[in-house]
C-alpha cells in the first residue's frame, strides 16, 4: 500500500510541474512578442545614435543637417531631412534648404525630384512663399549653374504669387551670362524694363557685358547709363570703347562715356586717336586728348606718333608734341621708331624743314638699343634727302660700333649710308662698310613539384599514371613553363596533345610564355594549330595578349598581322577588350593610313553599348593626336551628343570633352559640358579649368574666358586650381588680337591673387610683346623673370629675337643671339631658322654666311625650311657660288640628300642671275644623283645655253633626262623645245645633231622635227654625202667610175 501511494503522489507531482513548464513557456512566448513587437526600444536607440534627443528638442534635427552636410555625408543629410518633414521642427532656415539641394544635386537627384522637394515645403508652409525665401534660396542654387533647377524653382514660386524683383533678377542675370546665354540675359533685360523693375548695379553690369559680347553699342549705352555711381571696371570700358570706334560713332558716343567717368588707359586713348585719324576731324581730337589730360592718362611712343600724324603739316603743333615727349621723363621709351617715323614724315611734307630732325637727332643716345631703329630712319632721311654729312655724323656719333663687331645696320640703311659716304669724300666708312659686307594524390603530388620547379618529376608522374584529367597535365605544364624550360614545355603539349588532353588552357598557358619572352613567332605558331582545330578555338584573351604584342613591336609587317588577328576574332564573333582598344588607339600615329584608323575606329564601335569614360576619353585624345577634328566631332556627336551620353563622373574626363569640343570650333557645346560639370558638384583640376579656358579662348570669346577665372577665383574651393597655366591661354588670346592693355591687365590681376607665373607665363607676354611690337618692354619682363627664380630659355631668347626683327632691330637680334650662345641651352634649328629669316628680310648677306659658319661648327644639321632661307638670302645678294658652295658643304658634312625643293631654289637662282651654264652643270650632276626637278626650271635653262652658245651643253642635258629611269623628264620636253635644240647644234656639230635625233626616235618612236628642220636635215646629210665625194676623188686622182 505504501508504495502504490508513494506511486501516486509522484504521478501527481510530475503532473504539477508539466502544467508549471506550460505556463512558463507560454509568458516566455508573450514577453519576446511585448518586447519585439509593441516596445520597439531600438527606435530611441537609433535616435540616440542618430544624434536627436528624445526629449523634445526641435533644434536637434536642424544642427544635425548642417553637422551632416560639413562633413560631406550627403546621404545623412537627406535621412534627417526626412525627420524634420515628419516631425514638427519648427521654422525651416534658408541654410537648412540649400544644404538640402546642394546633397541632393551631389547625389545626383534629377531636377523633377529637387523641385518636389521645394514645392512639399511651400505647400506645408505658406510662410515661406516670400520673395526674400526665394532669392535666398536662387542665389546659392544658382551657383551651381543649373539652369533648369533655378528656372523650376522661379516658376514654383510664381504659381505661389510670389513675384521676382531686383534681387531675384540679379542672380537669374549672372546665372545666364555665366552659362554664356546672352540671348536669355537680352530677354531679362526686357523683361525688367517692361516691368518697372530698376536693376541693381551688378545686374547692369552684366546685361553691358553681355550686349557688348553681342556688338549692340546702344543697349549697352542704355546699360551705362543704369550705373550711376558704380566703377567700371577697366576691361569693360576698354570693349565699350573698341566698339564705339568700331561702329564709327565715337564722336555721339564721347560725351557719354565723359558723363559716366570712365578710367581710360594708354590703350584706350590709343583706339580713341586712331578713330580720330580715320575722321579726320579737330573737335573729336581736341574732346579726346581734354578727357585723357583731365584723368593724367600716360601717353607713350605711338600716342604721340598718332598726335603728330593728327597735326598734318601743322609745324607749330608738332614742335609742341615734341616738346612734351622730350621734357617727359620716360623720354628714352617715348621716342621709339614709330614717333620718329612720324615725325620724320611730316617733315618731308614740310619741304625739308630739318630743325624737327635735328632736335630729334639730339634727344638720341648711343647704346640705347631701344633707339636702333629710330636712329636708322634718321640716317635715311638725311641720306636720301641729300644730306650726305648729317647721315654721316649720325652714324658716326650714335651707331658706329666698337672695333671687331658689326654695326646694326639692314641692307638698305647699308645702302644708303655708303652712298652718303662717297658723296661727302668720307672715304674711311667706305672701306669699314665695304669690309663689312663680307619606346587524389597524383595532383597533391603535382603541385608539391609545381612548388619546388621539379618538372621532370612532374612529367614522369602524369606518363606514369593510367589516366588523368587536363588539369593535372597543365599542373605539370605549368611546372616547365616556371622552370623556364619552353622546349620541354612544347614537347609536354606535344604529348598531351596525342593523349588528347591538350585544351585551350593548356596552349594559352604556352602561347603566353613565349610573348612574355618576345618570342612572337611560336606564339603565332600555337594560335595557328589552335585555328585548325576545332576543339582549340582560340578565346579572346588568346588574341588579345598576341594582338597586344604584335603591336607593341611596332613594326609595319607586326601592325598588318595584327590586323589580320582582329579579322579573325570578328569571324569567330569575339571582340577585342577594352585594353587591347587602348593599345590599338595608343599605336596610330599621325602618319596612320586612313585604313588602319577606320578598322580601330570599329573596334571601338563593338563597344558602343557599353562605353565607359575611360574609353571615351581615349578615343577622344586619340583623334585629338591624329589630328582628324571630323572625326572627333563624330565620336563627340556620337557618344556625347546624344539624348543619353556617356555617364561623366571625373573631371579628366570632362576635361578631355571640353578640350575636343573646343577644337571643333563648338564653344555652345564646351559650355554646355562645364554647366553639367558644375551641376554635378564635380570639383574642377587645373587641367579641366586649363581645357574649358583654352577652348573659350581659341574659339575667339577670350572675354567670357576672362570672366571665368574671375568667377573661379571668387570661389574658394576652386580658386586654388586656377594656376598660371590658365592665365597663359588668355595672354595668348588677347595678345593674338592685339589687346596688350588687357594682357598686361590679366598678369597684375594674376599677381594680385599671388599666383606664381612660371617660364611659359613671361615666354606667352614676350611673345605678344613681339607681336604687337611693344618689345621696349620685354626688357622688364626679363629683368622680372630672373627676379621670380627663373632663367630664360631657349624659347624665351627665340621669341625675342623674333621680336627684334620684326621690328627690324638687327642689332638686339643678334645681341640676343650672341647670349644665348652664352648660356647653357643648345641653339636648335628653330632658332637659326629665325635668325635666317631675318637676314633674307634685311638683306644681311656677311651676317647670314656668318651664321651658316656658326652652324657648321656646332654642328648642327638645318632643316629644308632653314637651308632654303640660307639660299634665298644668298641668292638675293648674287653670291650664287657661295649659295652651291654651302649647300655642297652641309651635305657632305650631314650625309643627306638636298629637298628637291632646294635644288630647284638654286636653279631658279641661275636663271636669274643668267648663269646658264653653272646652272646646266649643277642641273645634269642632281639627275645624275636621281633628284627630280622642275620640268620648267629645265626648259629655261636648256633655252638659256641656246641664247648663250652652249648647244652641246643642251644637248648633253636633252640625252640625260631621256635616259633617265624617271620618265617625268623625258615627258616634260616638248618636240618644239628638242627641234630648236637640234637647230642650232647642226650649225656647229651636224654629226652630234644626227646622233641626238637617231636617240630621240629610238626613244620617243613619234617624235618628228618640224618641216623646216627636217629639211635643213636632208639638206645637211647631202652635203656631207658631197664633201665625201669630193674627198674619194682627191685620193685616187680622178674620178671612180
Amino acid at each position: 500500500m505504501a508504495s502504490v501511494s508513494m506511486m501516486s503522489v509522484m504521478d501527481k507531482t510530475s503532473e504539477i510541474l508539466s502544467e508549471f513548464n506550460t505556463e512558463l513557456l507560454l509568458f516566455g512566448m508573450a514577453f519576446i512578442v511585448q518586447f519585439a513587437f509593441i516596445s520597439k526600444p531600438w527606435r530611441k536607440k537609433s535616435q540616440k545614435s542618430m544624434g536627436l534627443k528624445d526629449d523634445g528638442d526641435r533644434s536637434g534635427p536642424m544642427k544635425a543637417v548642417s553637422s551632416a552636410f560639413e562633413q560631406r555625408d550627403y546621404r545623412a543629410v537627406l535621412r534627417y531631412w526626412r525627420i524634420i518633414q515628419t516631425s514638427d521642427a519648427g521654422e525651416i532656415s534658408t541654410n537648412i534648404m540649400v544644404q538640402v539641394l546642394e546633397s541632393m544635386q551631389r547625389l545626383k537627384k534629377d531636377t523633377a525630384s529637387i523641385l518636389e522637394e521645394v514645392e512639399s515645403v511651400l505647400t506645408k508652409n505658406r510662410a515661406y512663399a516670400n520673395v526674400t525665401f526665394m532669392n535666398e534660396l536662387i542665389a546659392p542654387v544658382s551657383k551651381s549653374l543649373d539652369v533648369d533647377l533655378v528656372v523650376g524653382m522661379l516658376h514654383l514660386f510664381n504659381d505661389q504669387l510670389v513675384e521676382a524683383n531686383s534681387t531675384t533678377y540679379e542672380s537669374l542675370a549672372h546665372l545666364f551670362f555665366a552659362t554664356r546665354n546672352l540671348v536669355e540675359v537680352k530677354k531679362l533685360s526686357v523683361t525688367m524694363h517692361t516691368d518697372g523693375i530698376k536693376p541693381t548695379g551688378p545686374t547692369s553690369l552684366c546685361f553691358l557685358k553681355a550686349f557688348l559680347a553681342e556688338s549692340d553699342l546702344q543697349e549697352s549705352l542704355n546699360c551705362l547709363g543704369e550705373l550711376c555711381g558704380m566703377q567700371l571696371p577697366a576691361a569693360v570700358a576698354s570693349q565699350l570703347l573698341r566698339l564705339a570706334c568700331r561702329e564709327r560713332c565715337l564722336c555721339d558716343v564721347l560725351p557719354k562715356l565723359e558723363a559716366a567717368r570712365l578710367p581710360m588707359s594708354t590703350e584706350m586713348l590709343n583706339t580713341a586717336l586712331t578713330e580720330c585719324l580715320r575722321v579726320k576731324e579737330d573737335g573729336l581730337t581736341s574732346a579726346v586728348l581734354k578727357a585723357a589730360t583731365s584723368q593724367g592718362v600716360t601717353k607713350g611712343g605711338r600716342t604721340y606718333s598718332l598726335m603728330v600724324k593728327l597735326a598734318g603739316g601743322n609745324r607749330a603743333r608738332i614742335s609742341q608734341i615734341l616738346d612734351e615727349a622730350l621734357s617727359s621723363e620716360s623720354r628714352t621709351v617715348l621716342i621709339d621708331n614709330l614717333f620718329v617715323q612720324a615725325v620724320l614724315e611730316a617733315c618731308s611734307e614740310m619741304t625739308g624743314d630739318l630743325i624737327l630732325v635735328e632736335r630729334l637727332a639730339d634727344a638720341l643716345k648711343p647704346g640705347e638699343p631701344s633707339q636702333v631703329p629710330a636712329i636708322l630712319s634718321i640716317i635715311r632721311f638725311y641720306a636720301d634727302a641729300g644730306y650726305s654729312q648729317k647721315a654721316c655724323k649720325i652714324y658716326t656719333d650714335l651707331l658706329r660700333p666698337e672695333e671687331g663687331k658689326r654695326p646694326p645696320l639692314d641692307a638698305r640703311t647699308k645702302g644708303c649710308l655708303l652712298s652718303a659716304a662717297q658723296a661727302s669724300g668720307r672715304h674711311d666708312l667706305v672701306e669699314e662698310l665695304g669690309e663689312m659686307s663680307g619606346s587524389p594524390n597524383h595532383i597533391s603530388l603535382l603541385r608539391s613539384c609545381s612548388k619546388k620547379c621539379d618538372a621532370s618529376t612532374a612529367i614522369s608522374v602524369c606518363e606514369r599514371a593510367e589516366k588523368l584529367p587536363a588539369g593535372a597535365w597543365n599542373i605539370a605544364l605549368e611546372t616547365c613553363i616556371d622552370q623556364g624550360d619552353l622546349s620541354q614545355a612544347s614537347e609536354l603539349l606535344e604529348k598531351m596533345g596525342d593523349k588528347g588532353v591538350a585544351d585551350v588552357n593548356s596552349f594559352s598557358m604556352l602561347l603566353k610564355a613565349y610573348l612574355r619572352l618576345g618570342n612572337v613567332s611560336s606564339a603565332l605558331g600555337l594560335l595557328e594549330k589552335m585555328q585548325k582545330d576545332p576543339d582549340l578555338t582560340p578565346n579572346s584573351n588568346s588574341y588579345n595578349e598576341i594582338i597586344a604584342s604584335l603591336l607593341k613591336d611596332g613594326c609595319d609587317s607586326s601592325r598588318a598581322k595584327s590586323f589580320q588577328l582582329i579579322d579573325a576574332m570578328k569571324e569567330e564573333g569575339l571582340k577585342p577588350s577594352k585594353s587591347l582598344i587602348g593599345i590599338l588607339l595608343k599605336s596610330l600615329k599621325p602618319k596612320s593610313i586612313q585604313a588602319d584608323i577606320a578598322q580601330v575606329m570599329r573596334c571601338v564601335d563593338s563597344w558602343a553599348n557599353a562605353m565607359d569614360e575611360g574609353l571615351l576619353c581615349n578615343v577622344l585624345e586619340t583623334c585629338v593626336r591624329l589630328r582628324k577634328l571630323q572625326l572627333l566631332e563624330q565620336k563627340l556627336r556620337e557618344y556625347y551628343g546624344t539624348e543619353n551620353p556617356v555617364n561623366i563622373s571625373g573631371a579628366h574626363c570632362f576635361g578631355t570633352i571640353i578640350k575636343a569640343f573646343g577644337l571643333t570650333k563648338n564653344p555652345a557645346g564646351a559650355w554646355r559640358c562645364w554647366k553639367r560639370m558644375c551641376s554635378q558638384h564635380v570639383k574642377p583640376t587645373p587641367i579641366t579649368i586649363g581645357c574649358m579656358v583654352e577652348a573659350v579662348s581659341i574659339n575667339g570669346d577670350v572675354e567670357g574666358a576672362h570672366e571665368l577665372i574671375k568667377t573661379l577665383l571668387e570661389d574658394a574651393e576652386t580658386r586654388t586650381a586656377v594656376n598660371a597655366v590658365v592665365f597663359g591661354s588668355i595672354f595668348k588670346g588677347f595678345s593674338r588680337a592685339g589687346r596688350m592693355d588687357r594682357v598686361w591687365a590679366a598678369f597684375q590681376e594674376m599677381k594680385a591673387h599671388a599666383i606664381e607665373p612660371s617660364i611659359m607665363t613671361f615666354n606667352a607676354i614676350i611673345d605678344g610683346c613681339a607681336r604687337n611690337a611693344e618689345m621696349d618692354k620685354a626688357g622688364q619682363l626679363i629683368v622680372e623673370m630672373k627676379s621670380c627664380g627663373l632663367q630664360p630659355n631657349i624659347i624665351t631668347q627665340s621669341t625675342l629675337i623674333k621680336g627684334y626683327w620684326a621690328l627690324g632691330n638687327a642689332q638686339q637680334a643678334f645681341e640676343a643671339f650672341e647670349e644665348t650662345e652664352k648660356g647653357s641651352d643648345t641653339i636648335d634649328d628653330a632658332l637659326y631658322s629665325t635668325m635666317f629669316d631675318g637676314c633674307l628680310q634685311g638683306g644681311l648677306a656677311d651676317e647670314c654666311e656668318w651664321l651658316v659658319e656658326k652652324m657648321i661648327a656646332q654642328p648642327l644639321s638645318p632643316s629644308t625650311y632653314t637651308l632654303t632661307a640660307i639660299v634665298k638670302t644668298l641668292t638675293h645678294a648674287k653670291r650664287l657660288h657661295k649659295a652651291f658652295k654651302v649647300v655642297e658643304t652641309l651635305q657632305k658634312q650631314f650625309h643627306h640628300r638636298m629637298a628637291t625643293s632646294v635644288n630647284n631654289l638654286l636653279l631658279k637662282g641661275c636663271l636669274k642671275l643668267r648663269a646658264y651654264e653653272l646652272g646646266a652643270r649643277a642641273c645634269i650632276k642632281m639627275m645624275n644623283d636621281r633628284y627630280v626637278l622642275d620640268s620648267s626650271v629645265c626648259h629655261s635653262l636648256l633655252r638659256g645655253l641656246l641664247q648663250i652658245g652652249q648647244s652641246h651643253l643642251a644637248c648633253e642635258m636633252i640625252e640625260l633626262m631621256l635616259t633617265s629611269r624617271d620618265s617625268r623628264p623625258a615627258d616634260s620636253l616638248e618636240d618644239s623645245l628638242i627641234s630648236e635644240v637640234v637647230l642650232t647644234l647642226r650649225k656647229t656639230a651636224p654629226f652630234a645633231a644626227d646622233q641626238l635625233c637617231e636617240q630621240l626616235r629610238s626613244v620617243r618612236p613619234t617624235f618628228k622635227l618640224a618641216p623646216a628642220e627636217e629639211d635643213k636635215g636632208k639638206e645637211g646629210q647631202a652635203v656631207s654625202s658631197m664633201k665625201a665625194r669630193l674627198q674619194e676623188i682627191g685620193a685616187c686622182g680622178k674620178p671612180c667610175p
